[in-house]
């Protein structure tokens, strides 16, 4: 199993008892949908981001009796908060995580229109 599909079954096994949708964008960019309250957004956001960062930073086992560690960086923007229609949650999610990879990797930026 490569990397990418390793981290694809992740991500999915992760979140399967969830109210997600998890998609691969392309590349190592993923798109996860959470349904949620307003008053709950940004308190789900932080948990369900610390769980996939618990998880991604696991070693993988590899060929030859070797293991890799890799991390994440995680943007995220809440609708309809942060925007009415979906191109504009998806441009907030990725500001939000060249933020979140600007602040050293590893961690969940929730944008901030002040950002």
């Amino acid at each position: 199993m490569t990397g990418r599909h390793h981290y694809s079954r992740l991500i999915t096994d992760t979140f399967r008892n969830d109210l997600a949708v998890v998609a691969r964008l392309g590349g190592d960019e993923f798109l996860m949908v959470i349904k949620s309250t307003p008053e709950n957004s940004h308190s789900l956001a932080e948990e369900v981001s610390q769980r996939l960062l618990t998880q991604i930073a696991l070693p993988i086992e590899l060929p030859g009796n070797m293991t890799a560690q890799v991390g994440c960086s995680l943007g995220a923007a809440v609708w309809p908060e942060h925007g009415m229609d979906m191109q504009q949650i998806l441009r907030h999610a990725d500001s939000a995580l060249y933020q979140a990879k600007h602040q050293g990797k590893h961690r969940l930026v929730i944008y901030r229109p002040d950002q």
